[in-house]
């Protein structure tokens, strides 16, 4: 079971002690809305405070450091979780039972990891302005880069149709035109609320030594004038109006067919892990029934998979079909999600999918990042289950609940990217 411990308002501190773990993972996340005014400010955060610090102000010095460490992997970045934006910093280091001479490592990386986040190199009010640029024009060519992955950019467009451009239709990263417009002092005022306003959650998964890393960032953040503290939340999407159709073309040989799926009324919670397997029965499995039949027997596309977005209690569906078989197999896809409606299905299948869960869920304890992740996800949604509790759950999923979930579902996102006829 995760431990949870709270520092003060919005900042907590999760424990999850396995002594199988050789190495320690600690993590500061920080949790704020999904805004588009500020998402890409937040997201050039993420990877500027790691080149330098304090202590260690030029990123020579703090690889280093790092080195020092046996080694230390030092890792940010951003992620969306339904209605949240994470800004991630972390350290993985070796414990300290396993370093030489009983050096005390864990208490020397909570510092530098405590350093990176709280003490930048500020020069007269601002980052350091090479670095700004250099983040800045990084995450342009990332964010340029996924129109190149046409998967990638599909799924990208059909949630930002549905959602308007805002909030948990934005990119993680923001558009190329914001973050080009991001200016040094903007980033210096998005710190500055980040640390005040943000939801905090700081993870600890290893073997033991977590008590001197609570100690170093409780000491922290206790020096710190908290205020308007975010509450993380991720309010499911309810169908309302009429489906949102968009065709979108290029010059692409494979055309890109994103479904979205939404529930027309709210649901209890304690239904999410029924729609995960209904969603798996689906699409979610090579024995699936869009795998199956779809791309298999009829061979109209190139992969066709199924997948449920728990934060936001969506159901996507993403295919890629050649460009005279759009129509085709999106009416093949959508006579399958009729077959789960009508319970055209087996017992065997649902056995062989709960399985597959069951040691999916199982393997999330084979490593640190498994473990923080499968945690983290859940805090940002305050709706923590154990992996045990998981599975027991899942188990006692009935084939009626199957066909009552599939019920509730239909077609809100229908968006192509293909090439003109």
């Amino acid at each position: 079971m995760l431990n949870t411990k709270k520092i003060k308002s919005g900042v907590y501190f999760h424990s999850f002690v396995d002594k199988k773990f050789k190495f320690n993972r600690i993590s500061v996340n920080f949790v704020v809305k999904m805004d588009s005014k500020e998402v890409s400010q937040n997201a050039i955060l993420s990877f500027l405070l790691r080149k330098r610090c304090q202590q260690y102000p030029n990123m020579l010095d703090l690889g280093k450091k790092l080195q020092q460490l046996y080694g230390a992997n030092l890792f940010s970045g951003c992620k969306k979780v339904g209605d949240n934006q994470i800004i991630t910093f972390g350290i993985s280091a070796l414990d300290d039972e396993l370093s030489l001479n009983g050096e005390s490592i864990s208490k020397q990386v909570a510092k530098l990891l405590d350093c990176i986040i709280f003490d930048p190199v500020i020069e007269s009010g601002k980052f350091v302005n090479e670095d700004v640029d250099i983040e800045k024009q990084n995450l342009v060519e990332l964010v340029e880069s996924e129109y190149n992955d046409k998967k990638q950019y599909a799924m990208n467009q059909a949630l930002y149709c549905l959602f308007d451009g805002e909030g948990y239709g934005c990119n993680k990263y923001g558009d190329v035109d914001s973050i080009r417009k991001v200016e040094n002092s903007q980033l210096i005022e998005a710190y500055k609320k980040i640390l005040e306003s943000a939801e905090v959650h700081i993870m600890f998964v290893g073997r033991e030594n977590y008590r001197d890393c609570f100690d170093v960032f409780k000491n922290r953040f206790d020096s710190i004038n908290r205020n308007n503290v975010y509450i993380s939340q991720n309010e499911k999407y309810v169908k309302l109006g009429e489906l949102k159709k968009k065709v979108e073309y290029d010059q692409v040989l494979q055309s890109k067919l994103v479904l979205g799926f939404a529930s027309s009324k709210k649901y209890n919670s304690k239904l999410d892990d029924v729609i995960m397997i209904m969603t798996a029965i689906l699409g979610g499995t090579p024995m699936s029934k869009l795998f199956v039949n779809v791309r298999e027997k009829l061979s109209l596309c190139y992969y066709c998979s199924a997948r449920y977005d728990l934060s936001k209690g969506l159901i996507w569906i993403e295919s890629g079909v050649e460009n005279k078989n759009v129509e085709r197999a999106k009416t093949a896809i959508l006579e399958q999600f009729e077959e789960i409606k009508n319970g055209n299905f087996s017992d065997e299948d649902l056995e062989k999918v709960i399985i597959f869960f069951e040691n999916g869920l199982k393997s999330t304890f084979d490593s640190p990042g498994g473990i923080e992740n499968y945690y983290l996800l859940q805090l940002c949604g305050n709706n923590v289950k154990s992996i045990s509790d998981r599975i027991d759950n899942i188990k006692r999923i009935k084939k009626q609940d199957i066909i009552e979930v599939a019920n509730l579902y239909s077609l809100v996102m229908d968006y192509v990217v293909t090439s003109e006829v």
